[in-house]
Parts: C-alpha cells; structure tokens; sequence
C-alpha cells in the first residue's frame, strides 16, 4: 500500500488492476452528496482529475450505497431506481445512489466503480477475481451487530462468489482505543461475542466510568473470516481515522467522533482493470 500526499493506495492486493483509494482530510471533504455544497462538489472534480492525472483511472461513473445502518444488500446490476448527482464543468462525473436504504452494494459491471464516504466507519470492499464480482460494505457498530458483512456474503454466493477466490481489503476507521460506546450497546456486543465464540476481553473493555471501547476493527476481520474469506486474502490499511496524523502533526483522515462535523472520507473500490498489451 502507497501512503500518497492526498490518499493511500492499493494497486496489487485485489489483483486484476482492482484498486482500492481512501482519501485524506487535506485534499477530499465530501459530504452527503444530495446536499450539492460546493466543497463536496470541488472535491469530487478535483479527486477524478487527480486519479486519472496520477494513477490513470477513471471514476466518472461512481455507485454509492443508500447507508443508514441497515443490512440490506443491492445488486447495482439490477437496480434501476437511483439518485443522482452530477459534478464538473462538462458534467461528467455521474454519482449515483440506490432510492432503497442499503448499506451494501455490488456489482459485475466493471465500469462502476463503488464508493463510500465514511467518517469513522468500517469499510470493506470485496473482489471475486473468478467471477468478476466487486462489492462494498459500510459496517458501523450497528451494521456489525447486525452481520451485515456475513449477510453481504452469503448473498454474493447466491451469485456465484466463491470464498476461495474472493480477496477484501478494510480501509481505514476508528480504532479500538478510540471507540467508546454506551453500557446498553455493550451488553449487545457482549452477546454477539459470545455467539461468535470470541474472547470478549479482545474485543470489548471497560473504560472504569460505564462506558466501554468497543474493537470494531477486529470484529470486521473476523466476520469476514467467519464468513468463509482465509486470513490470507483480507488486507486491512491499518490506519485510525480518529488519531492518525501526517509528520507535520496535522491529522490525515476526518473524524465524526474527533470533530462532530458533517465532512467524510471517501473509499473507493475501483472497476477498472489493467489493459492488455
């Protein structure tokens, strides 16, 4: 992975030129796209110019999931009910969403390519290199709590995903120590845990004052490895959207829980695949 002045880069893990972006706090301020402000509508023309500038790819086509913490799953190849936004001068840049609530999407068609704009989140993207099938999670606590990384698998093999051949890559999101959360959803994590046959002390911990860090980042892992993904194809950017910061000091991704403000990251799983010579 290439730690990039405007965002970190995975060219070879996914295989098949499948590329997975995350942006930096310096460069990228999206925000929920319908809203159409100018920063997010600057960031979008000026990420598609960069990446094509620097990389050589194209994301004039993106697909974004209708997020809400649920743990519905949407086949972008047969979805024809979106919400639309459109970036640039010439008003290329189409962002498209799914009018349904969901907060995973996926797709055969290699000329979307998948997004999510998280803050602290969990993302996960997933390429299935022998049948052409690419997805994207959004995995908050609740999402977690509700499988929807397990859900989002299991349908995929309903479309032919098989496990063998299906590498996924986590981007950034808060860390263990930076996750506090409430007793009442710890109670419910503590359940879930048991259920998984995982020891809670890994996962779980009491803060001393009725609150507890809950290890989100790990409990992804390990749903996809419950799931049937080996150890050996999950690849996590192992960076804290919370605390990570550039050598100058400043901090490299935007934060919900650091800053309560409306600006998101953006993970991008890519559709396009290295040309044949």
């Amino acid at each position: 992975m290439k730690n990039k002045k405007n965002y970190l880069i995975e060219e070879d893990f996914l295989g098949e030129g499948i590329k997975a972006i995350f942006s930096k706090k310096s460069f990228f301020s999206g925000s929920y796209f319908l809203m159409m402000n100018e920063t997010s509508r600057e960031s979008f023309i000026n990420l598609e110019s960069l990446l094509k500038k620097e990389e050589g790819i194209t994301i004039k086509n993106l697909f974004v999931p209708n997020a809400e913490h649920t743990n519905n799953i949407v086949n972008l190849d047969n979805n024809f009910a979106y919400k639309y936004a459109v970036y640039g001068k010439s008003r290329d840049v189409l962002l498209s969403m799914p009018k349904e609530l969901c907060d995973a999407i996926y797709t055969r068609d290699a000329s979307k390519n998948l997004i999510i704009m998280p803050a602290d989140c969990c993302c996960i993207g997933l390429y299935d290199y022998s049948n052409n099938i690419r997805a994207i999670i959004h995995a908050g606590w609740r999402g977690i709590k509700e499988n929807i990384i397990q859900k989002t698998i299991e349908k995929l093999k309903t479309e032919g995903l098989i496990c063998n051949s299906t590498k996924a890559i986590c981007f950034p999101s808060i860390s263990y120590e930076n996750y506090e959360i409430d007793e009442k959803i710890a109670k419910e994590f503590a359940i879930l845990i048991q259920k998984l046959g995982l020891k809670k002390k890994k996962y779980l911990k009491n803060t001393n004052n009725n609150s507890y860090y809950l290890n989100l980042k790990e409990l992804q892992v390990q749903q996809l490895e419950i799931a049937g993904i080996s150890k050996e194809n999950i690849l996590t950017m192992n960076y804290d959207t919370y605390s990570s910061k550039e050598q100058d000091g400043t901090y490299m991704f935007h934060s919900y829980r650091r800053d309560r403000g409306e600006w998101r990251n953006i993970a991008i799983l890519t559709g396009e695949k290295e040309k044949e010579e």
